[in-house]
């Protein structure tokens, strides 16, 4: 089995694609705090009110795996149907609302993907780790025996990437999911 990065396809992107923009105050407006999708817990407050705007005239047309500011998993409910029919499991989906901020016309069926449950799936003596004061994982190498049952997830010792196995992978490319790209990583 392999597994891959979920990252935004910011390569083959193209000016007529949308950028969803938080409100500046939304911490405070929605109460969530923007960290609160990589905690690996089920978010119990959410109302479906939070809205994202872009800027027509820097792009209005939305990819199904939609880039923002906050740099959170926000899909299409196509790409949520695919997620429901595989039956990925230990995720909730968070609905959001995307506006034009000219016309606050509404484009309807996003959610953010939040991952309820962290796996404890890296092998920091394989991985290429940052030596900065602040850490993090430059190039995650996986233990495949703690991830080869999950088909969608976060690490507990990285939680700010988001993985999907070649099973997801392979569904989202052969129904044209848009605004993916995949980055291979390695296992052991």
């Amino acid at each position: 089995m392999r597994f891959y990065k979920l990252l935004f396809d910011e390569e083959n992107s193209t000016d007529d694609e949308l950028v969803a923009c938080v409100e500046e105050d939304f911490e405070n407006k929605y109460s969530i705090h923007k960290y609160s999708i990589y905690k690996g817990r089920k978010i119990e407050n959410w109302d479906g009110e939070l809205t994202f705007y872009f800027d027509p005239s820097e792009g209005d047309k939305p990819t199904d795996y939609l880039a923002n500011d906050l740099g959170w998993p926000i899909v299409s409910d196509k790409i949520k149907q695919i997620l429901v029919d595989l039956e990925v499991k230990n995720i909730q989906f968070l609905e959001v609302k995307i506006k034009n901020k000219q016309t606050m016309e509404q484009i309807n069926g996003f959610s953010v993907v939040n991952v309820t449950k962290l796996i404890k799936g890296l092998c920091p003596e394989k991985s290429l780790l940052s030596k900065t004061s602040f850490g993090g994982v430059i190039k995650p190498v996986l233990k495949r025996e703690a991830v080869i049952n999950y088909a969608l997830f976060r690490l507990e010792e990285a939680p700010y990437g988001l993985f999907v196995s070649e099973v997801v992978k392979r569904e989202m490319e052969n129904q044209n999911v848009t605004g993916c790209y995949f980055y291979e990583v390695r296992t052991v």
